[in-house]
């Protein structure tokens, strides 16, 4: 392995913990299991959650919307802050995606995302 390839994975490896020590911070008591067992998840169980969450009933729908926005922020070339802030700007997701992700879990019934994620983690073992 390379030692970029080693660089980037102790990187990816700090990140899964400083996410996982966020979550126990961030997120209700109630859904703290079922927040870390989608960050054990890979990306495809990921957006697997995602739209099992959207697309049960029992999800608000303040909590669809902001589901929507992040994805839709995430993946795409937008910008919310003026150009002239330079390097403030390239910050801007790095604030903004973890303060939707908290809210949206917030607006988020904890059976809700239980379910989706028992579904997932099943679904997983199984294959």
């Amino acid at each position: 392995m390379s030692s970029t390839a080693e660089t980037l994975a102790r990187l990816a490896g700090r990140l899964v913990g400083q996410a996982e020590r966020a979550a126990d911070v961030a997120v209700p008591p109630e859904q703290r299991d079922a927040v870390r067992r989608v960050l054990a998840l890979s990306l495809p169980g990921r957006l697997q959650v995602t739209w099992r969450v959207l697309r049960d009933t029992r999800t608000p729908d303040a909590a669809r919307f902001l589901l929507f926005f992040s994805a839709a922020y995430a993946l795409l070339p937008l910008r919310l802050s003026p150009a002239r802030l330079g390097p403030l700007q390239r910050m801007e997701k790095l604030v903004l995606l973890p303060a939707l992700i908290w809210a949206t879990l917030r607006l988020l019934p904890p059976e809700v995302l239980d379910a989706a994620t028992r579904a997932d983690t099943e679904q997983e073992a199984g294959a």
